[in-house]
């Protein structure tokens, strides 16, 4: 049960940092690849909180408070 954790953790792991917190990243020095993969998932989820789409900073400040914390 224990590989089961550390398999999950390390998932999830690798998704925040390539996903969520890009936009924390200095500009220089994130990896082109991962942009790639930011893109990728962008285009085939129209994810709604990291695109924006909810109506601007104000109707996700708890959202980009939550992703802060993941630092």
């Amino acid at each position: 049960m224990d590989k089961v954790y550390l398999g999950y953790f390390t998932l999830a792991l690798f998704i925040a940092i390539c996903i969520d917190l890009q936009d924390y990243w200095p500009e220089g020095t994130l990896p082109g690849v991962l942009k790639q993969i930011k893109q990728q998932y962008l285009a085939d989820s129209n994810d709604p909180l990291l695109t924006g789409g909810l109506g601007g900073a104000s109707q996700t400040a708890w959202f980009d408070s939550l992703i802060f914390q993941e630092l």
